[in-house]
């Protein structure tokens, strides 16, 4: 077994300590500096879409191509909505209340639930206003590549630096809402934690136990 000197020992200890004291320590870091990209970037900007359904004054109630509206209307909230269907009625009883109501069970024919159809104090007494919210995300065109003057750019970026990038986000972004910040998530299910808890407290194994059945079907998949 090879032995270091003692002399080669203090030097490596005088070399590690010394270049322990002179690391330096990291600072706080700093904030990015805005850039060409930040120019090209895209807004999001809210809208609301509309929908009036006149009140018939005969006791008719909501006619077939109102109907047909409104079902549109829904299919459009679930395609492209954030938050709930507004249905901005008169009070109960009387023409405007029936199709208020009709509209409500329309709603809920074409698949909005009724957990997010909001009732509101109407605004107009000749007509039922539907509202919902969505998003619209836009973004200037890109500058020709003719138009710029490279000769000014030097080594820096060009003014079509990002431009390009988000145009093909725009293109395959299905809600321009998720742009604008994340969506609302489900309550999380408490059945499956309590199972999987109540288990671990008696010392029970928590995965998922495999049957007979199950265990048939696996060997017969792996013997093909």
């Amino acid at each position: 077994m090879t032995r270091l000197s003692p002399l080669a020992a203090a030097a490596g200890l005088a070399l590690l300590v010394g270049a322990c004291a002179s690391a330096q320590p990291v600072g706080p870091l700093t904030a990015i500096s805005a850039s060409r990209a930040d120019e090209n970037r895209f807004e999001v900007t809210e809208i609301a879409e509309r929908l009036s359904v006149a009140i018939a004054r005969d006791g008719s109630g909501l006619s077939d191509v109102d109907r047909d509206a409104v079902a549109r209307f829904a299919a459009d909230w679930d395609a492209r909505g954030r938050g709930n269907v507004v249905v901005e009625a008169p009070p109960a009883g009387g023409d405007g209340a029936l199709v208020a109501a009709q509209i409500r069970r329309t709603l809920a024919q074409a698949g909005v639930p009724e957990r997010f159809v909001e009732q509101r104090p109407a605004r107009s007494a000749t007509a039922v206003e539907l509202t919902f919210l969505r998003y619209e995300a836009r973004l200037a065109e890109c500058p020709s590549y003719g138009a710029i003057d490279m000769s000014n750019v030097g080594t820096g970026a060009s003014p079509r630096f990002g431009c390009a990038i988000n145009q093909n986000i725009l293109a395959m972004v299905e809600d321009p809402g998720d742009l604008a910040g994340p969506r609302a998530m489900d309550p999380a299910s408490s059945a499956r934690r309590s199972v999987v808890m109540g288990r671990y407290i008696l010392g029970q194994p928590t995965m998922q136990q495999l049957n007979d059945d199950m265990r048939a079907t696996l060997s017969q998949v792996a013997g093909q």
